[in-house]
């Protein structure tokens, strides 16, 4: 059996699918052990019966779990991956108006160092709570996993995981995916300088072979 890869906030669809089919076209990961966990039932069965059905169609030896019991996923688990947002949409829209009605368009986060409204810092601590319980977790349940988080505001949550625990931990964010676009058109003639953190990412420098083709991917016909 390969590693066994845990998902907390699995029910998150949007990022949980894209990762598991990752997971399965990756041959050095086709023997893994998946545990998916969320506190909702119907998101749950609606992962887990996804995630079951892609594998046995493909064939892949891949184990799939699905359980509510967060220690249970994580017990013993190589990778922990965290795509969770406690409270839902719901409540974030809640604080959002909330914040509106104080003069605070799109909410009081939009006003923070990222300008991103569904950033959640200032009203973020049910996000910063969950993150270091599952850290703690990870410490007495999985000590040498690597934590993976997904869920924003990532800069923060990784930052405050890796100065309070001795968890592994790295934050993902998919704000390079901005640059796609030039890739696909540019390919290995494209070379860039990136700085900022997470959602703040700024371009340093392009290097291009030929300036015509930043043209095709500024303006495409």
């Amino acid at each position: 059996m390969g590693p066994k890869i845990t998902f907390i906030g699995a029910g998150s669809a949007r990022w949980t699918s894209k990762i598991l089919v990752d997971i399965c076209l990756k041959r050095d990961l086709q023997d893994s052990e998946i545990w998916l966990m969320d506190i909702n039932d119907y998101r749950l069965n609606l992962i887990s019966t996804l995630a079951r059905r892609y594998v046995d169609e493909l064939k892949f030896p891949i184990e799939i779990h699905a359980t509510k019991d967060r220690a249970e996923a994580i017990k013993d688990a190589d990778f922990v991956i965290s795509t969770a947002l406690p409270k839902g949409y719901a409540y974030y829209e809640n604080m959002r108006d909330a914040s509106e009605r104080c003069g605070y368009y799109r909410g009081i986060n939009s006003v923070e160092w990222n300008y991103a409204g569904d950033y959640h810092t200032i009203w973020g601590y049910y996000l910063f709570k969950l993150h270091m319980d599952m850290a703690r977790d990870i410490e007495d349940l999985a000590p040498n996993a690597w934590f993976f988080i997904v869920s924003n505001p990532v800069l923060e949550l990784t930052t405050m995981v890796g100065r309070e625990t001795k968890v592994n931990v790295v934050g993902i964010c998919h704000g390079f995916l901005g640059y796609r676009s030039a890739i696909e058109v540019l390919a290995m003639r494209l070379a860039s300088e990136n700085l900022g953190k997470n959602i703040v990412s700024h371009c340093a420098a392009h290097k291009v072979e030929c300036y015509r083709k930043v043209a095709e991917v500024i303006n495409p016909e």
